[in-house]
Formats: C-alpha cells, structure tokens, sequence
C-alpha cells in the first residue's frame, strides 16, 4: 500500500514538473515535495480553473484540515 502511495505522489511530481523518460528508482532519491504552488498550478489544470480560484480552492482545503485538527479532530484522506 505505501508502495501505491509513493508512486501516485511520485506520477502527480513528475506531471506537474515537466519531468519526461525520468526512471522511479532516480526519482524516489530526490526529496518529493509538491510544493504549495505545483499544487495550485495542478489543481488549475486539472478542474479548468484559473490559478487564483485554484488558490482559493487548495486554501480552503488546507484551512478546513487546519480547523478539524485544532478541535482535535481526526482527518483521514483516503483513496491515495
């Protein structure tokens, strides 16, 4: 299961970086980390949004994760 998880998170770098004919194995050594705004840019592309809306979208998101765990509840994401 991690496994899947590493190679969705590692496909959605790859995609939003440009990064073509580039071999997992080279991929899992560099640090992955999608950045706030690959995540927006992402996110833009994929529903038709312009970025700012993307941005709005993806600071909602964060801010209602934010909120449920201050009041010490659990957020679980499935389906990575």
């Amino acid at each position: 299961m991690l496994y899947a998880k590493k190679c969705i998170i590692i496909e959605l770098v790859r995609k939003v970086r440009g990064i073509e004919n580039v071999c997992y194995h080279n991929i899992l050594k560099e640090e992955l980390v999608l950045n706030k705004t690959e995540l927006v840019a992402a996110v833009a592309a994929k529903a038709g949004l312009s970025k700012k809306d993307a941005d709005a979208a993806v600071a909602a998101f964060s801010e209602s994760i934010i909120e449920e765990l201050k009041k010490g509840g659990k957020v679980q994401i499935v389906g990575f």
